[in-house]
């Protein structure tokens, strides 16, 4: 009966379309007809020719204007003239007896009438076109375009059971969403059963999840199961400039809902419409807020009529929504979406390649592995790519060559990237996240760092499996502190972990989070928070977290210092606030100074774990070098083993510039193809005490005057061999912003020695070594030393404020910038101990010089012959046994 009434109407419909048209055809050739009366055109005739006509009584009609002369003759045709100037025409008017008139034929219509007309046969047209398309059918659900007679009518498109072809075997992963759903599709099949035993289900149901991840086919697979009709429309559908327009859809959808019930409703991204009321400009009657008050009341209403209807609705915004629109009775029901996991990925890998060519040299478990983070429409997408690369390149098989084409080009279009937050509100935190496949460090990609690395496991298994802990009670560190040195590792090591977990990451510095307003700090904390917790489990790793985590001020502060502590504040807060839940979220906060921290950071429940990431020992020294040296070209000669034992006291960062140093300096020789050893020396001694100053010119009084200086430092390194460093190089050549140098190398790990009382004094005369030797030999002091005395005195100032080597002032420390105050009496005794420590020592230096002046002298005039010796050179020259080399060549 519905078809036939539809035909009926398209039979109506056609004729009156022919009616109109018929009446507008017939009226144009009406108009037409007579304005072509009207307009006959007029002929140019000469004078002779008129006065011929007039002569003969032809002419009817005349109008003159000057000169110039129009008429109409007996049989209608019109003619045009010009009299002229010598010419009475006035007298032949006369003489003729013509009727004449002056101006313009008032009668004649000129071609300017035919643009009024075409223009009102153009706005009828128009009109009778606009009002045939309003009149057009659009049913609920049809989708039809915005007109002024439907504009009120539900732009949804409705599908019937017959015509969904999803069902949860085609939507892969999402085990505990489809799940939750099981009740949804129970209803709809069997709804009098719920009635029976007076059951309610959720009628509205909110699938929170990224993009990509599977709402709208997963809301689809539900109708596939229920086999009811399917309702799909976006937020943005809803809303129109008239206020009031979006609000109609609204009654209208649920109309025809209600007149296919059972059925499902899917609104997609519903915080179109939803979001929280009150943000408009309309004080609540703003078009959007009008929609979302339909919305409200229409779930109220089917809810309390009884009808089987459901309704979904997904978003990416879940904080944003209006809390009335999740309150129980509407959507009261969230389910999450997450990423695929990896049997999840793995499922939808096979269900993609149904349709593909796949060559036996795709490994789909190996692909689910390395696509950790990717959501099922990239992994659609990855595929795809793959199989246009291979029809590019005419291949008959997708291979795993372009696959991995594909997922490489992919990867780089998901390069994280940095957000521009507004300083002003501080809505958007800076945080970059990186997803797990974008994360290729693991531990077996960082040498070294083996006690870190077993210390941070049981975080790592934490985040593999939280359930595994939360089932016998236990509760993982939120917080872990990584502690060292800069250049140790700490950030590679965050990086590892997040990489071992194979969970997102969120990359921020401390100093990003504050700024001059007040306020922006703790927003940002809050905003890079909330993303960790939509992409859970994951680690948030804030460098240098000394610039937000410091002393708070007692009175609280003013100003950058007030924000400072909002910040600090938000962050403790999201730590363990009220509000936290127990959620697989990680925090880790990395610093070189965490005597500075606040104490309330680091209480038990917040950063109560703290792992000291050390200088690389010698083991781990060799185990960076050996990675390094992957990239690099080394010559055969070179002995890693022994570049390991010569970088004492280098970090990973020390070594990794070492090796690309070495690699510059070779790359200078045109003829060179490989790294020496002689390259890595040379790097060494230029990070160690900077590059040589070739072009620096001095006279022969300078060159020996630097001779003496940097010979009494060597001396005094060989002639304390119970406490001092040994020397390792000593030049006249100037370097670093010296004239000279003279420095030694550790014999072993200098991590967790300690410094002696007889080390630190050694130390002392070292440095004093120079100026003891210009006094001895010249009789002069230079400015050439003050390097070396404020060396001197830091080491001696340390001796007497914190390490308690001063037998006048006892076993004390002397800090004020850590609140261990003391009176000005007693700084003027912890100065004259350090005045007395470097008197004592300098000529302690001059009497030992004076003893060995004869080995002064010979090191001088060798340093004035060769300009640089090493320290197997100088023991060889001294006649002295020699101590353990750390040339590299």
């Amino acid at each position: 009966m519905k078809r036939m009434k539809k035909n009926k109407q398209k039979y109506f419909s056609g004729y009156k379309n022919l009616l109109v048209a018929t009446v507008f055809i017939v009226t144009s050739v009406i108009f037409l007809s007579e304005f072509t009366k009207q307009v006959t055109p007029s002929k140019d005739v000469s004078y002779t020719q008129f006065e011929k006509m007039a002569q003969e009584g032809q002419v009817k009609e005349l109008y003159v204007e000057g000169q110039e002369a129009q008429g109409r003759l007996e049989d209608g045709s019109r003619f045009h003239t010009r009299f002229p100037e010598n010419v009475n025409w006035k007298a032949l008017v006369d003489a003729y007896e013509l009727e004449v008139r002056f101006g313009s034929p008032a009668n004649q219509a000129g071609y300017w009438y035919l643009f009024p007309f075409l223009s009102l046969m153009l706005a009828m047209l128009l009109a009778w076109y606009f009002l045939r398309q309003s009149r057009g059918s659009n049913s609920g659900g049809s989708g039809g375009g915005p007109n002024i007679f439907n504009m009120g009518k539900s732009r949804a498109r409705m599908f019937l059971p017959s015509t969904i072809g999803v069902k949860f075997n085609d939507v892969a992963g999402a085990q505990e969403a489809k799940n939750e759903l099981q009740n949804i599709i129970n209803y709809l099949k069997h709804p009098e059963k719920y009635r029976q035993l007076g059951a309610k289900v959720s009628r509205g149901v909110l699938l929170v999840g990224e993009p990509g991840n599977g709402k709208t086919l997963l809301a689809k697979a539900v109708a596939g199961e229920a086999n009811v009709p399917f309702f799909s429309i976006t937020g943005s559908d809803f809303i129109e400039v008239f206020v009031g327009v979006g609000a109609a859809r609204v009654r209208d959808l649920f109309a025809q809902a209600h007149k296919h019930s059972p059925c499902i409703i899917f609104i997609d991204e519903i915080d179109a419409i939803g979001r929280a009321r009150g943000s408009g400009m309309g004080g609540g009657h703003d078009e959007r807020e009008q929609t979302l008050n339909q919305l409200l009341t229409e779930m109220d209403g089917f809810a309390s009529e009884g009808s089987n209807i459901i309704v979904l609705a997904a978003t990416n915004m879940p904080e944003v929504l209006d809390k009335a629109l999740l309150r129980p009775g509407r959507f009261d029901c969230r389910i999450d979406v997450p990423y695929p996991d990896e049997a999840a990925r793995e499922q939808i890998l096979h269900i993609h390649a149904r349709r593909m060519k796949l060559s036996d040299d795709v490994d789909i478990h190996q692909l689910a592995l390395d696509t950790a983070g990717f959501s099922g429409a990239e992994l659609a997408d990855l595929l795809n790519k793959a199989a246009v690369e291979a029809a590019r390149h005419n291949d008959a098989w997708v291979t795993a060559a372009h696959i991995d084409q594909a997922r490489a080009h992919i990867l780089a279009s998901q390069k994280a990237i940095k957000p521009q937050a507004n300083p002003a509100s501080g809505d958007n935190s800076l945080a970059r996240m990186y997803k797990p496949s974008q994360i290729k460090t693991n531990f077996a990609s960082i040498a070294g760092m083996e006690d870190a690395k077993e210390e941070v496991n049981d975080i790592i298994q934490f985040l593999r499996n939280p359930e595994h802990y939360s089932r016998l009670g236990a509760k993982m560190s939120k917080g872990l502190l990584l502690v060292g040195e800069p250049g140790n590792g700490k950030t590679l090591l965050a990086r590892a972990m997040a990489g071992e977990a194979n969970c997102p990451f969120f990359s921020i510095s401390g100093s990003e989070f504050v700024q001059k307003y007040v306020g922006v700090g703790a927003a940002r904390v809050r905003d890079l928070f909330a993303q960790a917790r939509k992409h859970k489990p994951s680690i948030i790793f804030i460098d240098e977290i000394d610039a937000v985590g410091m002393h708070r001020a007692a009175d609280g502060g003013s100003g950058g210092q007030s924000e400072h502590n909002q910040t600090l504040n938000q962050l403790l807060t999201e730590l363990d606030g009220f509000d936290t839940k127990d959620e697989p979220i990680i925090v880790i906060g990395a610093t070189n100074r965490a005597d500075t921290l606040d104490k309330a950071l680091m209480r038990p429940g917040r950063f109560d774990r703290r792992v000291h990431v050390l200088k690389p020992r010698k083991a781990d020294r060799l185990k960076i070098l050996e990675l390094y040296a992957k990239d690099f070209k080394l010559d055969d000669s070179v002995d890693l083993d022994k570049l390991a034992r010569g970088t004492i006291d280098f970090s990973s960062a020390a070594i990794a510039n070492l090796m690309n140093e070495a690699a510059l300096i070779a790359s200078r020789n045109p003829d060179r193809d490989a790294i020496t050893m002689a390259d890595f020396e040379e790097a060494r001694d230029k990070i160690l005490v900077g590059k040589q100053a070739k072009s620096l010119e001095r006279t022969q009084k300078e060159i020996k005057e630097t001779a003496y200086h940097e010979a009494g430092h060597a001396l005094m390194h060989i002639l304390q061999p119970e406490h001092a460093m040994p020397l390792h190089k000593v030049t006249v050549l100037a370097r670093g912003g010296a004239l000279g140098i003279a420095w030694g190398l550790p014999e072993t790990d200098l991590d967790m020695s300690l410094e002696t009382k007889e080390s630190a004094l050694a130390n002392i005369r070292i440095a004093l070594g120079g100026r003891a030797a210009e006094e001895l030999v010249f009789g002069l002091q230079s400015s050439g030393a003050s390097n070396d005395f404020e060396q001197a005195t830091n080491t001696a100032q340390r001796m007497v404020r914190y390490f308690g080597m001063c037998d006048e002032l006892g076993p004390v420390t002397y800090d004020r910038q850590r609140g261990l105050s003391y009176s000005d009496k007693t700084a003027e005794r912890i100065d004259e101990a350090v005045k007395k420590i470097l008197q004592e020592s300098l000529q302690s230096v001059k009497e030992t010089l004076t003893k060995h002046r004869d080995k002064l002298e010979l090191l001088a005039q060798k340093l004035i012959e060769k300009e640089t010796l090493d320290a197997q050179e100088v023991y060889e020259l001294l006649g002295m046994e020699p101590r353990k080399s750390q040339r590299f060549a």
